[in-house]
Protein backbone atom coordinates (compact mmCIF):
# COMPACT_ATOMS: atom_id res chain seq x y z
CA UNK A 1 0.00 0.00 0.00
CA UNK A 2 1.29 3.54 -0.61
CA UNK A 3 2.00 5.84 2.17
CA UNK A 4 -0.05 8.61 1.01
CA UNK A 5 -3.62 7.05 2.22
CA UNK A 6 -3.06 7.02 5.95
CA UNK A 7 -2.22 3.46 6.61
CA UNK A 8 0.27 2.35 9.04
CA UNK A 9 0.43 5.90 10.97
CA UNK A 10 -0.99 6.39 14.39
CA UNK A 11 -3.81 8.96 14.63
CA UNK A 12 -3.18 11.30 17.58
CA UNK A 13 -6.91 13.34 18.58
CA UNK A 14 -5.97 16.63 20.06
CA UNK A 15 -9.20 17.63 22.74
CA UNK A 16 -9.90 21.09 23.08
CA UNK A 17 -11.94 22.65 25.81
CA UNK A 18 -15.22 23.86 24.13
CA UNK A 19 -16.16 26.93 25.62
CA UNK A 20 -19.19 26.84 28.04
CA UNK A 21 -21.78 28.79 26.57
CA UNK A 22 -23.18 31.79 29.03
CA UNK A 23 -27.07 31.64 29.63
CA UNK A 24 -28.83 34.25 27.26
CA UNK A 25 -29.67 37.34 29.82
CA UNK A 26 -33.60 37.46 29.95
CA UNK A 27 -34.55 40.66 28.16
CA UNK A 28 -38.32 40.47 28.72
CA UNK A 29 -40.15 40.35 31.62
CA UNK A 30 -42.86 37.92 31.90
CA UNK A 31 -46.51 39.58 31.80
CA UNK A 32 -48.76 41.36 34.41
CA UNK A 33 -52.38 40.08 34.11
CA UNK A 34 -55.22 41.56 35.89
CA UNK A 35 -59.13 41.92 35.76
CA UNK A 36 -60.42 45.69 35.84
CA UNK A 37 -62.77 46.75 38.02
CA UNK A 38 -66.28 47.04 36.15
CA UNK A 39 -65.89 50.03 33.82
CA UNK A 40 -62.06 50.75 33.77
CA UNK A 41 -61.23 48.91 30.99
CA UNK A 42 -64.07 51.70 29.12
CA UNK A 43 -62.06 54.54 30.93
CA UNK A 44 -59.04 53.22 29.50
CA UNK A 45 -59.75 53.06 26.46
CA UNK A 46 -61.37 56.24 25.86
CA UNK A 47 -58.05 57.71 27.29
CA UNK A 48 -56.45 55.53 25.25
CA UNK A 49 -57.60 57.22 21.83
CA UNK A 50 -55.86 55.81 18.90
CA UNK A 51 -53.21 54.31 20.89
CA UNK A 52 -52.85 50.75 21.96
CA UNK A 53 -54.97 50.00 25.29
CA UNK A 54 -51.10 48.35 26.41
CA UNK A 55 -49.44 51.58 25.63
CA UNK A 56 -52.03 53.53 28.45
CA UNK A 57 -51.75 51.00 30.49
CA UNK A 58 -47.54 51.26 30.77
CA UNK A 59 -48.04 54.96 31.17
CA UNK A 60 -50.00 54.57 33.64
CA UNK A 61 -47.93 52.19 35.71
CA UNK A 62 -44.86 54.04 34.82
CA UNK A 63 -46.54 57.31 36.14
CA UNK A 64 -47.82 55.53 39.44
CA UNK A 65 -43.69 54.23 39.76
CA UNK A 66 -42.98 57.88 39.66
CA UNK A 67 -41.29 57.32 36.44
CA UNK A 68 -41.11 60.28 33.64
CA UNK A 69 -43.95 60.02 31.02
CA UNK A 70 -43.22 61.46 28.28
CA UNK A 71 -46.57 61.43 26.66
CA UNK A 72 -48.41 63.43 28.79
CA UNK A 73 -49.59 66.97 27.63
CA UNK A 74 -47.34 69.82 29.02
CA UNK A 75 -50.16 71.77 29.85
CA UNK A 76 -51.74 68.86 31.82
CA UNK A 77 -48.05 68.61 33.22
CA UNK A 78 -48.47 72.02 33.92
CA UNK A 79 -51.73 72.39 35.69
CA UNK A 80 -51.30 69.54 38.34
CA UNK A 81 -48.00 70.22 39.18
CA UNK A 82 -49.72 73.92 40.65
CA UNK A 83 -52.30 71.64 41.72
CA UNK A 84 -50.04 69.25 43.47
CA UNK A 85 -47.89 71.71 45.03
CA UNK A 86 -50.51 73.33 47.31
CA UNK A 87 -51.53 69.91 48.03
CA UNK A 88 -47.50 69.13 49.13
CA UNK A 89 -47.47 72.54 50.82
CA UNK A 90 -50.74 71.74 53.04
CA UNK A 91 -49.15 68.03 53.97
CA UNK A 92 -46.15 70.03 54.72
CA UNK A 93 -48.08 71.87 56.94
CA UNK A 94 -49.78 68.78 58.68
CA UNK A 95 -46.24 67.45 59.17
CA UNK A 96 -44.82 69.97 60.98
CA UNK A 97 -48.36 70.41 62.79
CA UNK A 98 -48.17 66.21 64.03
CA UNK A 99 -44.44 66.30 64.90
CA UNK A 100 -45.45 69.12 67.54
CA UNK A 101 -48.07 66.58 68.64
CA UNK A 102 -45.68 64.16 69.07
CA UNK A 103 -43.54 65.86 70.86
CA UNK A 104 -45.81 67.12 73.24
CA UNK A 105 -47.25 63.66 73.85
CA UNK A 106 -43.46 62.38 74.86
CA UNK A 107 -42.80 65.48 76.97
CA UNK A 108 -45.95 64.43 78.65
CA UNK A 109 -45.03 60.59 78.90
CA UNK A 110 -41.82 61.42 79.85
CA UNK A 111 -43.39 63.46 82.85
CA UNK A 112 -45.42 60.79 84.15
CA UNK A 113 -43.33 58.20 84.17
CA UNK A 114 -40.09 60.49 85.38
CA UNK A 115 -42.63 61.87 88.41
CA UNK A 116 -45.39 59.15 88.78
CA UNK A 117 -47.70 62.38 89.37
CA UNK A 118 -50.06 64.30 86.96
CA UNK A 119 -49.21 67.56 85.83
CA UNK A 120 -51.86 70.54 86.93
CA UNK A 121 -52.33 71.52 83.53
CA UNK A 122 -52.36 68.04 81.99
CA UNK A 123 -56.04 68.55 80.99
CA UNK A 124 -55.44 71.98 79.63
CA UNK A 125 -52.60 70.16 77.73
CA UNK A 126 -54.59 66.98 76.08
CA UNK A 127 -57.64 69.91 75.23
CA UNK A 128 -55.00 71.79 73.34
CA UNK A 129 -53.26 68.58 71.36
CA UNK A 130 -56.36 67.39 70.88
CA UNK A 131 -57.55 70.53 69.30
CA UNK A 132 -54.37 70.57 67.19
CA UNK A 133 -55.06 66.79 66.02
CA UNK A 134 -58.63 67.69 65.29
CA UNK A 135 -57.48 70.29 63.10
CA UNK A 136 -54.92 68.03 61.15
CA UNK A 137 -57.93 65.50 60.33
CA UNK A 138 -59.63 68.24 59.26
CA UNK A 139 -57.27 69.59 56.69
CA UNK A 140 -56.42 65.85 56.04
CA UNK A 141 -59.94 65.52 54.61
CA UNK A 142 -60.00 68.02 52.69
CA UNK A 143 -56.62 67.69 50.53
CA UNK A 144 -58.41 64.23 49.75
CA UNK A 145 -61.81 65.99 48.87
CA UNK A 146 -59.06 67.93 46.73
CA UNK A 147 -57.81 65.20 45.39
CA UNK A 148 -61.18 63.47 44.55
CA UNK A 149 -61.76 66.72 42.77
CA UNK A 150 -59.33 66.95 40.83
CA UNK A 151 -59.44 62.99 40.12
CA UNK A 152 -63.63 63.74 38.53
CA UNK A 153 -62.07 66.93 36.70
CA UNK A 154 -58.90 64.77 34.60
CA UNK A 155 -61.44 61.77 33.96
CA UNK A 156 -64.09 63.54 32.38
CA UNK A 157 -61.51 65.54 30.55
CA UNK A 158 -59.85 62.55 28.98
Amino acid sequence: MARGDGAGTTATAVVTAVPRRRPRPITKESPIAFRPRPGTRALLEKRAGQRPLSVVVELAVDAFLGRTVKDVDPSLRAALAAELSEIADRLASIEHDERGVGRNQNQIAKYLHTYREVPVNLAQEMRETNRIHAGVLAELAAIRAALDRLIAVHVAVA
